[in-house]
């Protein structure tokens, strides 16, 4: 595996990071807050919101997956390249990531004292 082919992927997810800069920060203050007001909340379900933010994750990777080549005027049949397989991942692994930034201090927050199986 030549390193070219890592340092090309590595220069795409900086590169993108750079040009998205504004949102990046707008959903780390998002996620700051999210995660500061279920520590407020008082008994968050850490647990229960977890495995939402599990399923909320693999449902954004799956669908980014798919929508991600649309996005950017392209198709799945135009990978042909292992690289492109694994850019078309990794960017869909990051829009998963964020889902899952965002929904397990939601799904937390919601779930309030509740127990999975039981009451409150």
């Amino acid at each position: 595996m030549p390193l070219y082919e890592i340092w090309l992927a590595m220069n795409i997810v900086w590169e993108f990071a750079l040009a998205n800069l504004a949102i990046l920060i707008i959903l780390a203050a998002a996620v700051a807050l999210l995660f500061g007001a279920a520590v407020v909340k008082g008994k968050p379900a850490w647990c229960v919101g977890f495995k939402v933010g599990v399923v909320a994750a693999v449902l954004v990777t799956l669908a980014g997956f798919f929508f991600v080549p649309a996005l950017i005027d392209s198709s799945i049949s135009d990978l042909t390249y292992w690289v492109d397989w694994a850019n078309l991942f990794a960017v869909s692994a990051v829009f998963g990531a964020a889902a899952f930034a965002l929904c397990w201090p939601l799904g937390a927050i919601f779930a309030g004292g509740r127990r999975p199986g039981g009451s409150a």
